[in-house]
């Protein structure tokens, strides 16, 4: 959900159903932390649909969805753990420049670790 303002000038969160990446990875953080960022209430904890989103996000090419994606497949946030899955979104949002996601990818595995996942 973009953030913009009101007519009082106030956060309000935009576009709630929107398909563009920017406002699927911001729901998708706010179904991940359990509230919205832009108007700082609360919402329903949901990672399974955080995960969804952020995933759609990235596939579209949103360079902070996919190196969130990445966090989360490390993680386990939403999806079942997977550090080499981990390591290809990093690696995508590195090539579009994501600093943090570049160090992340260095040090992923790139195989399958037994016992690891």
């Amino acid at each position: 959900m973009r953030v913009g303002s009101d007519a009082e000038g106030g956060v309000v969160s935009g576009e709630p159903g929107s398909q563009e990446p920017v406002d699927l990875y911001c729901m998708g953080g706010a179904q991940l932390l359990g509230y919205n960022l832009g108007t700082g209430k609360p919402v329903a904890k949901q990672p399974g649909s955080a995960f969804q989103n952020t995933l759609r996000a990235a596939e579209a090419g949103y360079v902070p969805a996919q190196a969130e994606l990445g966090m989360m497949y490390a993680n386990g946030k939403g999806v079942q753990q997977n550090y080499v899955e981990a390591g290809k979104w990093w690696s995508k949002a590195a090539a579009g420049g994501h600093v943090l996601a570049a160090a992340n990818a260095a040090r992923a595995p790139k195989v399958p670790v037994p016992g690891a996942n």
